[in-house]
């Protein structure tokens, strides 16, 4: 008889951030379960989400962990995707706190107006946010041009969070061209073995 896998997973298919969990639960190697459910089956998620929205991860003491960022800290604690050097693991959690507050809402909300179908009806709207998405990416092309990634030589928890709504910009529209470092940088992590599309 197969064992219940410890991680159950509840997501929506086109959601980057719960690409970012299933993107670290690979890289981790950790068994899981993936429930997926439609952008509008909120209720389910009554019981386990106090927003009532994804990703939510269950973990093996039955606890539901919501937020993205908060389960990608629960999964990466002890893992070189968060080294224990308390100063590194500082400046890790700063690029993901970024990530939530600054980098996501420009590049993740066109994407998602476009796969509603609203790009005319929000096209003022996704033109402002292409131009803040543009000056969040110019500020990673810098960063990035003397670094292989975010807190320097090696892959950790920050470039794994901040690089997804990155590499899906261009489905909203965000032309990534411009930005060299930013595309040689969204390479490095695609080449990773564990790295799967969304």
């Amino acid at each position: 008889m197969k064992a219940a896998a410890p991680y159950r997973l509840y997501e929506t298919a086109p959601s980057g951030n719960c690409w970012k969990v299933r993107l670290c639960l690979a890289e981790l190697g950790l068994p899981h379960e993936r429930v997926t459910l439609d952008l509008t089956d909120r209720e389910r998620l009554a019981g386990l989400s106090r927003h009532r929205r994804v990703p939510v991860l269950i973990a093996a003491d039955g606890r539901p962990i919501v937020e993205s960022a908060a389960i990608l800290v629960y999964l990466a604690r002890g893992s070189s995707l968060l080294p224990e050097t308390p100063s590194l693991q500082a400046e890790i959690l700063s690029w993901l706190f970024w990530e939530q507050a600054d980098l996501s809402k420009p590049l993740a909300l066109p994407r998602f107006f476009r796969r509603m179908g609203w790009e005319q009806a929000r096209a003022a709207e996704i033109a402002a946010l292409r131009q803040e998405g543009a000056r969040h990416l110019s500020f990673l092309e810098n960063w990035l041009a003397g670094r292989p990634y975010l807190t320097g030589a090696e892959y950790t928890l920050a470039d794994l969070a901040c690089h997804v709504y990155v590499h899906l910009a261009p489905e909203g529209g965000q032309d990534l061209s411009a930005y060299p470092a930013v595309g040689a940088w969204l390479d490095r992590i695609r080449a990773r073995p564990a790295w799967q599309p969304l």
